[in-house]
Parts: C-alpha cells; sequence; structure tokens
C-alpha cells in the first residue's frame, strides 16, 4: 500500500466517480481504476459496490475513507509545522563599525552564512561609533555586536573575543634603513593617527598614555580616518600608528607591520550580547557563542605564529606554543584623576641581577605593570616606584620593615625569611617564581690574579671571603663550605658592589659573587674566576609580597604577576630584546646572553619561568639552605615559604584569550 493509492481511493470517494477524481488529480481515467485496484487487492477488500450507473462505498470503504482523513490531516499538520520551522528562523541582529572592523566583520558575515545559514537569520547594521553599537544591544532583544572596551550594561553581557594589536605600518619601500622598535624612536618621523572621533583613536590615547606619551609628543602628525590609514601608508612615506585585527593582516600587501616594544601586548576585542538572548531560549544563540569563541582561538594562534621571531639567543626549537600570548582589556572609561588619592606601590628589585629582568627592568622600562594596573578599578592614582638594589639583603630588611611592598630575590632569601623566629617569616608570602635555573649554576668565587689558591679546599684558616649576604652566591656559597667541612675555616664578610673600580681596596681573599658580576670583576684583568664552581645543584628567583598588602590589594598583585608573563610574551617574541636589556642595564650582550639566552652546558643560563616549582622549594630547603650558626645541617625544623599561587593561575586564566 503506497500513500499515493490513498490519496487517488480518497478523490474517488469523494466524488464517486472516476472521471471527476481522474480529472481533479490530473491522471488518465485507467490510471486511477488501476491504483483503486492495487489499494484493494494489498487490503484484500472491496472498496467500492459498483453497478452500470452508480458508485458507492462499501462497508471497508467507508472506514478506510476515514482512516485516510485522519492521515491526511496529520501530513498537512506535519507540513505546516515544517514549513514554519523553515521559514521562522531564530533571527539575530549583528551590529558593528564598518569604519575599524570591515575585514573582521567581512569574514564574520561569510562564515555566518556558510555555517549557520540554516538555523539563524542573522541581519547586519553598521553603526558609527562603539558607543552606539552599545546602545543598540543594550536596548533591541536578538542582538549582539563586537566592540573593543569591556563595558556591561544594564541589559548586556561580554565576552572576551578576538585578538587586536596597536602597531606601527610603514610601507614596505620606506628607507629600509631606518629601525623602528619603540615610540622614541619615531617621535620626529612623520606619522598618521586615526581621527579624534574614532574609536582607534580613543585606544590609542590610551596606550600612549600608560607608556608616557601623548599625542603631543609626535611633532610631524596627522589625523585622518582610520578608513584611509592604509592606502596612505602604502602610496606616501608616512608613517601609521593604528589598530590591526589578524584578518586585516591579510589585506595588507605592500605594507610591513612594526610591533613597537612600549605597545606589543595585544588587547582583546569583546562580543556584547543582549541578555534577551538567553532570556528568550534562543536554541541557536549558543552555537553561534561556540563559533565565535573557537574562530577567536584560532586567531589567537595566528598572531602568535605570525610574530614568533627565531632568533640566534634563544631555542631553535622554541615554537609559538611555547609562548603564552596575554592579552590587555582596554577600558575607556572617563574617570577623573585629579579627585583620585595616590597610592605608591614600592617594588624592590636588582637591575644588575640579569635573571630577574622578567620582573624589574623589563615590565619597568615597558610599562607593563602601569598596563595592567589600567585595569584595576580603583579610588586611588596608582603609581608603580621601582627601586633598585645592589643586593637582596636591602630588600628583605624593607619588606620586613614595610618600606617595600614587592621584593624580587633568590632561592637562598626566600628560605632565609621563611626560616626567621620573627613574625616576618608569617608576614612575606612567595607570590611567584620568576626564572629558574635546573643545572643550579651562576655562582663563582673570584680570586687576586697573583693568588695561589686552586680550590676552595686550599683556602687556609682564618681566610677571608666577601660576599652579598643572603644573596644567592652567598647560599651556594655557605652549601659548598659545609658539604667540604670548612665552615669553621673561613670567615665570610658582607660586601655589596657599589662601584666596580673600588673593589680593588677590599682586603679579602676572594669574592663570591653570582653572574653577572663574576664576570664584571674579572673583566677589571686584576682577578680570575676560579675554576671550580661554588654553584648550588639548583637555583631561582621569585617575587615576595607583604601579606598585608596583598590582603588588601590582590587586584595589585594580580596585575604584577600579568606585568611578568607579559615580559616573558616580549622577550621571546620582540626583536633584538638581548641587546635592549643589555643597554638598559648596562650589563654586556655576552653576559646577557650567557644568562637568559641559549644554554651552553651546565652554565649560568637562566629559564624565565613563573610556576611556582613548590618540589624545588622543598629540595633548596631541606637538602642545600643553610643558616650560619645551625649546628646540624638537615635540620628538621627548616621551614617553606609561605606560597600563594592562586592569583599567578588567576592571571594566566584572564590573561588567555583561548
Amino acid at each position: 500500500m503506497e500513500l499515493s493509492q490513498l490519496k487517488v481511493f480518497f478523490e474517488v470517494s469523494e466524488h464517486l466517480n472516476f472521471s471527476k477524481a481522474a480529472k481533479k488529480l490530473h491522471l488518465s481515467q485507467p490510471a486511477v481504476s488501476i491504483r483503486i485496484k492495487s489499494l484493494e487487492k494489498s487490503l484484500k477488500v472491496e472498496l467500492f459496490k459498483r453497478s452500470q450507473n452508480k458508485l458507492e462505498l462499501t462497508k471497508a470503504g467507508l472506514e478506510t475513507k476515514k482512516t485516510c482523513m485522519k492521515i491526511f490531516e496529520e501530513i498537512s499538520l506535519l507540513q505546516e509545522k515544517l514549513n514554519e520551522e523553515k521559514h521562522q528562523q531564530e533571527k539575530l541582529n549583528l551590529f558593528f563599525n564598518v569604519n575599524t572592523q570591515e575585514n573582521l566583520i567581512s569574514k564574520l558575515i561569510l562564515i555566518f552564512e556558510d555555517s549557520l545559514r540554516e538555523l539563524i537569520k542573522i541581519n547586519y547594521f553598521s553603526c558609527f561609533s562603539e558607543k552606539e553599537i552599545f546602545e543598540k544591544v543594550n536596548n533591541i532583544n536578538n542582538s549582539f555586536g563586537i566592540v573593543s572596551s569591556e563595558s556591561s550594561g544594564f541589559n548586556t553581557n561580554s565576552i572576551p573575543c578576538f585578538p587586536n594589536e596597536i602597531v606601527l605600518l610603514k610601507k614596505n619601500s620606506t628607507n629600509e634603513s631606518l629601525h623602528f622598535s619603540n615610540l622614541e624612536s619615531i617621535k620626529n618621523e612623520k606619522i598618521l593617527f586615526p581621527e579624534e572621533s574614532s574609536d582607534e583613536y580613543s585606544i590609542i590615547e590610551n596606550r600612549l598614555g600608560i607608556a608616557g606619551y601623548k599625542f603631543e609628543d609626535f611633532d610631524n602628525k596627522k589625523f585622518v580616518s582610520p578608513a584611509l590609514i592604509n592606502s596612505l601608508t602604502k602610496n606616501s612615506n608616512w608613517l601609521a600608528i593604528t589598530t590591526l585585527n589578524i584578518f586585516e593582516r591579510e589585506n595588507l600587501e605592500g605594507i610591513e607591520i612594526i610591533k613597537l616594544d612600549e605597545l606589543f601586548i595585544p588587547y582583546t576585542k569583546y562580543l556584547i550580547f543582549n541578555k534577551g538572548n538567553e532570556n528568550n531560549n534562543l536554541k541557536n544563540f549558543n552555537k553561534l557563542l561556540e563559533l565565535l569563541i573557537e574562530l577567536s582561538s584560532k586567531s589567537v594562534d595566528e598572531v602568535q605564529e605570525s610574530i614568533l621571531r627565531k632568533d640566534i639567543h634563544h631555542n631553535n626549537n622554541l615554537t609559538y606554543k611555547d609562548n603564552f600570548l596575554p592579552f590587555q582589556k582596554i577600558y575607556l572609561n572617563n574617570i577623573d584623576r585629579n579627585n583620585k588619592t595616590n597610592l605608591d606601590v614600592k617594588i624592590g628589585v636588582q637591575h644588575d641581577t640579569i635573571q630577574t629582568s622578567l620582573a624589574s627592568i623589563i615590565p619597568e622600562k615597558l610599562c607593563f605593570f602601569d598596563l595592567f594596573l589600567n585595569e584595576c578599578d580603583r579610588k586611588e592614582n596608582i603609581t608603580p616606584k621601582w627601586i633598585n638594589h645592589n643586593s637582596a639583603y636591602p630588600i628583605i630588611s624593607k619588606l620586613k620593615t614595610e618600606e617595600l611592598d614587592f621584593g624580587i630575590v633568590g632561592d637562598y632569601a626566600i628560605s632565609h625569611l621563611a626560616n626567621q623566629e620573627t613574625n616576618s617569616a608569617e608576614d612575606i608570602v612567595l607570590v611567584s617564581f620568576v626564572s629558574i635555573n635546573p643545572e643550579g649554576g651562576g655562582s663563582n668565587l673570584i680570586l687576586p690574579r697573583d693568588s695561589n689558591v686552586k680550590s676552595l679546599d686550599e683556602f687556609s684558616k682564618g681566610s677571608t671571603i666577601a660576599v652579598p649576604f643572603l644573596s644567592t652566591a652567598y647560599g651556594s656559597l655557605l652549601y659548598n663550605l659545609k658539604s667540604q667541612n670548612l665552615r669553621r675555616e673561613v670567615t665570610l664578610k658582607d660586601y655589596s658592589i657599589n662601584n666596580i673600580n673600588s673593589i680593588k681596596e677590599t682586603n679579602v681573599d676572594a669574592f663570591a659573587f653570582f653572574t653577572p658580576f663574576d664576570y664584571l670583576l674579572e673583566s677589571t684583568k686584576d682577578f680570575e674566576i676560579l675554576n671550580e664552581s661554588i654553584s648550588a645543584p639548583i637555583s631561582y628567583y621569585g617575587v615576595l609580597v607583604r601579606k598585608a598588602f596583598l590582603q588588601k590589594n590582590e587586584d595589585i598583585v594580580k596585575a604584577f604577576i600579568k606585568s611578568l608573563i607579559s615580559a616573558k610574551y616580549w622577550f621571546y617574541s620582540a626583536s633584538s630584546t638581548i641587546q635592549k636589556i643589555s643597554k638598559w642595564t648596562g650589563v654586556s650582550e655576552k653576559i646577557v646572553n650567557s644568562i637568559l639566552g641559549n644554554r651552553i652546558g651546565k652554565d649560568c643560563h637562566y629559564i624565565p619561568d613563573m610556576k611556582i616549582r613548590k618540589d624545588w622549594i622543598d629540595t633548596y630547603t631541606n637538602e642545600i639552605y643553610f643558616e650560619p650558626g645551625t649546628v646540624d645541617f638537615n635540620q628538621t625544623t627548616k621551614k617553606n615559604p609561605i606560597i600563594f599561587e592562586d592569583l599567578l593561575n588567576d592571571a594566566y586564566k584572564e590573561l588567555n584569550l583561548k
């Protein structure tokens, strides 16, 4: 039995006439007769009583007609429902700024129409500003938009998506001999900026201000429509500072993209959507969100891959996936800073200790800490104060007396502080590592060139070794003296280098310094490094914070950790970072490279790494750390520092766009 047979039967039963039914069905009369006979054969009953001039339904025919009516009614309802669903798709409105998002929106439209066409009907509306986008999305149900600043309204939610950068554009053929790497290098160049009424103007103004610059600092500038910047740059000798998303890179043929150091950290766009999208139970809206998040994640990979450099001082096997890509959140709220109180955040650093560069000289010079302080919603104007020291000892002292809020110190100082009987052991916490050395290299003995001592055990009883107390070299020297039962034979004297030339006047038998001071001293030609390392098996540097400060200012501490993560990204991704650190610190490129460049054997190479390695701390505290005046080297009373790693984990989560 077929549905077509039932349709023919129903028409014949309505007209009780084969000819009329055939005409209605656009069939021949024989074709109608054949289908009726086939149906009767299938049902094994007669459906009609046939006489010479009359056609009537049998009892079985009447029952079959009733059933057919029910079947055709159900089929009609099914067709109506399917047709309604087909023509009544979920409808959404996308609002965007065509001046700044042309390539991004074009890409999204093609993807939406290809992937979601059967599920969602999307209408696209161009706006003149992001303020207009916010207003439209906030007031219109079933709508969403893409903007640069996180600003959830009464009726909107937002999620971060799609990486954007602030870049310098330059015509490929324009004076290739010039090398632009920072804002200072372009101050006197001819530069195009987005016009004042544009959203890009506000974004760039915000980032310039964080870096300590204003538009007024650039003498030869012009403000033009963002839509004209690419074309003008390509066809002139003007440079341009503008915003860029990953999809725009595909359309910049003939233009060189340069990432300036102070503007190196990308920022994120935001997808804002009306809360009614969730309240109205739009079945396929989540599919739209999932698609956008997937596209955003892929674009992060593309950004990382596009700007990772392969430099001689970095591991050639390094891939973009090994280098976490951080993102800044843009806040463009108009804040009256004149009515705010001031809060100085004091960070104790050691600029000459290259191992700590990612927590000191890099975030200071590139204003990375300031960048993420901009995300803090505070009643105070927060100002970082970077205070340089020659060793860890004064940093630890100032943390105890609350003269510092942060301190960047090495392994020995961290363990020393944790094992004090005073309250300071409980009052200061470890929130992040800065760098690690799995080989423990970096500390050496330096002797006058006329010395006859060739190894540590050749020092005579009563010899004096000068070493910065609480430094990594101090801890390594104590470890080696104890291991060789020489602790009582040698006197240690606290000494910090203030002037390399004055060291000749120091009346000691040897010096113990960590890199780079050992190499700096050897470079004077009056001293040489003992051909016997006094390093400990492992070494690391970390970030200490006063507990009272942390409890009141978690957001500030988290911002500082974000600046470290960003410094690591800059170090591995920007150009000539070894040379720049050398210039900022005054330490030679060779020494900086030996510490932060590629490892060569068991040397003083440190790896930038923020992860707190608790197993390393356990090993150092129980097997390496030794406090002068104690009797038992393997004391069971040794304590690890207080560790608070929640903010480190939160920082990574908040910086992540994948």
